[in-house]
């Protein structure tokens, strides 16, 4: 509040007067508080925004390391085949994968030396990223969030496999799970 004091002069007598202008003090304050609910707002919607982002690019990549590995396993199974060892031969080298731990495949490696048992002594390890920013196994210096994890079940069918792709990280402060599967088939 600012007061202004002049003095008003009557005949001998000097009188003092104030002349309020400006705002009061409740005035100030709910104009503060305005400004910042307006402030506020757009902020946390852009705060949210930024996380869900996060989100959204963290199940992008989940799923395509997951169809990567869908992928290898189809690769290995047609380069068996092209080499004559045919359907039997892919069904020995992903055996490891049969059981509930599974195993860990690593796509920038071949054949039988991609694929990794899990097991209570060697849990699925997290994926790292390589210099050109591809995911391996491999121990590199930058560690990804991604866990990979490959399940192969049998169907009863003799040739045909359902593998179980699952991939476990966690962003923003909590653990996220992402899943496919697919049947494979002996096609040749």
């Amino acid at each position: 509040m600012n007061f202004y004091i002049h003095f008003q002069k009557n005949k001998n007598i000097k009188k003092l007067v104030f002349s309020k202008s400006g705002f009061t003090l409740v005035e100030t304050l709910v104009a503060i508080s305005i400004l910042l609910l307006a402030i506020l707002g757009p902020l946390s919607i852009a705060t949210k925004g930024v996380s869900t982002s996060l989100v959204a690019r963290d199940q992008v990549t989940a799923f395509y390391l997951a169809q990567e590995a869908i992928e290898h396993l189809k690769n290995m199974r047609d380069t068996y085949a092209i080499s004559g060892l045919a359907w039997s031969g892919f069904v020995t080298a992903v055996n490891g994968c049969k059981t509930t731990k599974g195993c860990s495949i690593d796509a920038l490696q071949t054949g039988q030396s991609s694929i990794a048992t899990c097991s209570n002594f060697n849990p699925c390890s997290a994926l790292y990223i390589d210099d050109n920013g591809r995911y391996t196994q491999q121990q590199f210096t930058t560690s990804s969030p991604f866990t990979r994890k490959v399940v192969i079940e049998d169907t009863g069918n003799s040739n045909e496999m359902r593998v179980v792709v699952t991939l476990s990280w966690q962003t923003a402060g909590q653990n996220k799970t992402f899943s496919i599967q697919e049947n494979l088939y002996n096609i040749y």
